[in-house]
């Protein structure tokens, strides 16, 4: 059986994951200002994303991240040139997020229309199984990178940020401070030269090898949503029987449901996007 990726592979991949989780993050407060006709939010927001974008494209060519990672490692590496880009991006995006978040959470007319909007409560959340950004909105501390860290957030922890409201202003505010929390953990790791980022590249993959034969095996990794779960299933000859993954939305989307009782018509833009769901399908 194959060995695990290296850890400055598994590091590579933090980085991909956590600016994926700035990125999207951004998506859904670009959608929160602009369901309130906060304008500026919207536009600020949305072009704060397309550098967090631009900054995975130019580490490996694509704005979405795609290609850059590979069953036993990484296809990209970051080498020098690229982390200092990188630091110099995220040291921007800090101070320009940092303002619009001030006069975002600052506005009258923004709290006016997020606090005490599409409540969750603790009790409702634990009850129903929230996870993910939802489920710590409503003060429940479940995040998969500390509860199952593995060797990259054992090596590199992550706080599990929580706000106790439940409603559209703290899902709001959480994926601003879950946001500053990102970028904490990106500077930490990107600042540090003896991580062997430059040399995580396709070239030290570590080869597959024959699936073992009669085995379940089961993947847990938190997504911007929530823990992204993969189950795969061998039969006899090791070839692969069943394969099941499951977007975090399909927990989530009974407390939106739970979120927009006793609330106006008008309310149900913002807690739609304030839990930000995936309409595909039936949620993979």
């Amino acid at each position: 059986m194959a060995k695990a990726p290296s850890l400055a592979a598994q590091r590579v991949r933090g980085v991909a994951l956590e600016l994926e989780r700035v990125a999207m993050h951004l998506v859904a407060l670009t959608g929160l200002a602009t369901d309130i006709a906060f304008l500026q939010g919207g536009a600020s927001y949305g072009r704060l994303r397309t550098a967090i974008i631009n900054a995975t494209m130019r580490v490996c060519g694509s704005r979405f991240g795609r290609g850059w990672l590979r069953p036993g490692g990484v296809r990209h590496g970051i080498g020098d040139a690229l982390r200092r880009d990188l630091l110099t991006t995220l040291g921007a995006f800090a101070k320009d997020m940092t303002e619009v978040n001030e006069l975002m959470l600052g506005a009258r007319s923004v709290q006016a229309r997020f606090q005490g909007v599409g409540v969750v409560g603790r009790r409702a959340a634990e009850e129903t199984g929230l996870v993910g950004l939802v489920a710590r909105a409503s003060g429940v501390p479940v995040d998969t990178r500390a509860g199952l860290p593995g060797d990259l957030y054992t090596a590199h922890p992550i706080a599990v940020l929580t706000e106790d409201g439940g409603d559209c202003w703290a899902r709001l505010t959480l994926r601003m401070r879950e946001i500053d929390e990102s970028l904490r953990w990106l500077t930490r790791v990107l600042q540090a030269t003896d991580l062997g980022l430059d040399g995580a590249d396709d070239r030290t993959m570590v080869p597959i090898g024959p699936l073992r034969e009669h085995t379940l095996c089961i993947s847990v990794r938190e997504g911007h949503r929530g823990p992204v779960v993969q189950a795969l299933e061998t039969g006899p000859d090791g070839r692969l029987l069943h394969y099941k993954v499951q977007d975090p939305s399909l927990q989530n989307w009974f407390g939106l449901a739970l979120a927009v009782r006793g609330n106006g018509i008008s309310d149900f833009p913002i807690c739609n996007k304030s839990f930000d769901l995936s309409y595909c399908g039936n949620d993979l």
